[in-house]
């Protein structure tokens, strides 16, 4: 009776192709926990990132067929701008958690980028409800689970600052406009701005002073002094300067003006425009000069006066001296009579 036994060549065979196999199983395997790894790593630094990057985030699931969306996660930077915890938001509504959600438009996004899958860009917009308020900007896109993220910035402060500097220019514009005082402020480039009474001082509209140079509504004479003045500032020199100069008015005739200059610098330091503020002193300056007219006039008088009374004191004093000499004589001439009456008797 036959072995049933195989031969030992198929035996072999056999034992080389399960060894192979084995191989590869243990191969696949090692590949296999190799890309686990990986994968945990990745998650890991995933995890990492989410939590510790600035901007806060939120990832959803729809629920109700995209009329809400629950919350599977929330980042640290989230819990701080919202002043909520992951804990108090997770498996919760969006609408639930945040009920002003819909007026703030950011629900209307994520239904429409759950549909669509198309990416959105939710603009700088106020959500206030009657636990928190603040300016948020958002991101919104939809992973390929299905899952929509929001990915957004809490610009509350820069908000406020945005609107403190729209105030404070506001007010500087008010004051600018309504000054008595003539206001410019002027580029390096030459181009200007100027208020009413700047206009009124120099009978220009601006309309005409922002297509001529300073230079040509200044008086000749006081050209230089103002580039002098213009290169010290630029120069940090100094840092304001008040002088006088005169204004070529519109209708050719001059008007003095008491400049005060100061060049507005910006963050790093350099120069941006300056301010100029200028006020009439056309009348102060007759005044001035009427006063040394008549101060020149008074002077002249004055030593005129000095002159006849220098003279008339010459006069008098010869006339003093010819007195004294008569009285003198008339004393002789008395004491030669009393002597010869003497001598007679």
């Amino acid at each position: 009776m036959e072995s049933q036994n195989p031969q030992p060549g198929k035996r072999s065979a056999e034992i080389e192709t399960l060894s192979q196999r084995v191989a590869e199983l243990e191969n696949q395997l090692s590949k296999y926990q190799q890309t686990e790894q990986v994968v945990v790593e990745s998650e890991v630094r995933f995890r990492e990132l989410f939590q510790n990057m600035r901007s806060c985030v939120a990832i959803y699931k729809a629920v109700d067929e995209g009329n809400d969306f629950e919350f599977l996660d929330f980042n640290r930077a989230g819990e701080k701008t919202e002043k909520i915890t992951k804990e108090e938001v997770i498996g919760k509504r969006v609408s639930d958690v945040f009920p002003g959600v819909r007026d703030f438009g950011l629900l209307d996004v994520f239904q429409r980028v759950w549909k669509t899958g198309t990416p959105e860009h939710h603009p700088i917009s106020q959500y206030k409800d009657g636990r928190i308020a603040g300016w948020r900007e958002n991101y919104v896109y939809k992973l390929p689970s299905g899952e929509i993220v929001a990915l957004y910035d809490d610009v509350t402060e820069r908000k406020q600052a945005e609107e403190t500097l729209l105030e404070s220019e506001e007010r500087f514009r008010n004051l600018f406009e309504n000054s008595t005082v003539g206001k410019s402020l002027t580029k390096l480039d030459g181009s200007i701005n100027v208020n009413k009474a700047f206009c009124n001082i120099t009978g220009y509209s601006r309309e005409e002073l922002t297509t001529i140079s300073w230079m040509e509504i200044t008086h000749p004479d006081d050209v230089q002094v103002s580039n002098d003045i213009i290169k010290e500032l630029i120069s940090g020199k100094i840092n304001v300067r008040r002088f006088e100069k005169r204004y070529i008015h519109k209708k050719g005739s001059f008007v003095w003006v008491d400049v005060s200059t100061y060049l507005q610098r910006d963050r790093n330091g350099n120069p941006q425009f300056f301010i100029t503020s200028i006020l009439d002193i056309t009348e102060r300056k007759k005044s001035e000069d009427e006063l040394q007219r008549l101060k020149a006039n008074l002077e002249m008088e004055v030593a005129e006066k000095t002159r006849e009374l220098q003279l008339r004191i010459s006069e008098l004093e010869r006339y003093h001296d010819a007195t004294v000499e008569r009285e003198f004589r008339i004393k002789e001439l008395k004491d030669e009579i009393d002597r010869l009456k003497r001598d007679k008797a």
